[in-house]
């Protein structure tokens, strides 16, 4: 399945990396990034309602060595329903923890509706973060 190509940075995150760039403030990056799926939109200041239940979880991310503005997943991301049929997912989004945490970049997806046992997978080159 393919994403749009471009995740949008939530203001928070902007705002984090601006100050480690020209403000001398530091800035830990996540040890372990997760993607996940929305059955609404996200925006820049607020993430969409996450699916749940029936197998749902996020799923850790790899990335590569970011070149010419931006960085692209290493390996596909699969997510399966497992004991009853998920909300639509129409946005993804990447998280700093596997179950809490913070929603740092987000993007629409084409809708899909994944019935119980069946599987969404969204390919590695399909997951690019940009920084224009």
């Amino acid at each position: 399945m393919k994403v749009d190509e471009i995740y949008v940075i939530l203001h928070e995150n902007i705002n984090k990396l601006l100050e480690a760039s020209v403000a001398n403030v530091a800035f830990t990056p996540p040890e372990t990034v997760y993607l996940s799926l929305h059955s609404t939109y996200s925006n820049a200041t607020t993430a969409g309602t996450e699916l749940s239940g029936n197998g749902y979880a996020r799923q850790e991310l790899s990335f590569s060595t970011a070149t010419d503005g931006q960085i692209v997943a290493t390996g596909n991301v699969s997510f399966t329903a497992n004991g009853g049929t998920w909300d639509t997912a129409i946005s993804s989004g990447i998280y700093d923890d596997v179950s809490a945490g913070n929603m740092l970049f987000f993007s629409k997806m084409p809708q899909k509706t994944v019935e119980d046992g069946s599987t969404i997978e969204i390919l590695a080159e399909n997951i690019k973060l940009r920084i224009l």
